[in-house]
């Protein structure tokens, strides 16, 4: 038997051994067909789409167990950028010429200490530029004066 909802008025409701068997039978029956979860866990088939969305893109999120070694610190961003800026903010440039007028040195100083020195040693069609930082990690730049072509040579240890 199926229960069907009746408006009940307050102080007019007569509760019969009839109806009173018919809710019992309902809520019996309700209680009876509550969602049991399963031993083995609950199936997808009883999630909704949401939660299988949810789900499916958890499957693709980095995972504790995953190894960060890929991917750059902060710290690493840093030296980086220290390294390919023409200048380092809220340093202040000290350049050393050579006897024809072309840079030799430029060393960026922060709080009276060297951050980064770049050192240009001169071809006939190129420009070299070694910069190092103060932690002596350094990066090549050579510039072909003709075609301006620029090589980078990676971020390496000092020797």
């Amino acid at each position: 038997m199926s229960f069907v909802k009746r408006e009940y008025s307050p102080r007019q409701t007569v509760i019969t051994s009839e109806n009173l068997n018919d809710i019992q039978d309902e809520l019996i029956r309700l209680d009876e067909a509550k969602y049991e979860k399963p031993a083995g866990g609950i199936p997808k088939t009883d999630l909704t789409d949401e939660v299988k969305t949810s789900l499916g893109k958890a499957d693709t999120a980095l995972q504790q167990h995953q190894p960060l070694t890929a991917y750059r610190t902060a710290a690493a961003q840093d030296e980086i950028d220290a390294l390919l800026g023409s200048t380092i903010s809220g340093t202040t440039q000290t350049v050393t010429f050579d006897a024809n007028g072309k840079p030799q040195r430029i060393v960026h100083t922060a709080n009276n200490a060297a951050v980064r020195t770049d050192v240009f040693t001169w071809g006939e069609n190129s420009v070299t530029e070694l910069r190092t930082l103060a932690n002596g990690k350094h990066i090549t730049i050579t510039t072909n004066l003709t075609t301006l072509e620029t090589v980078i040579t990676g971020i390496e240890e000092a020797a």
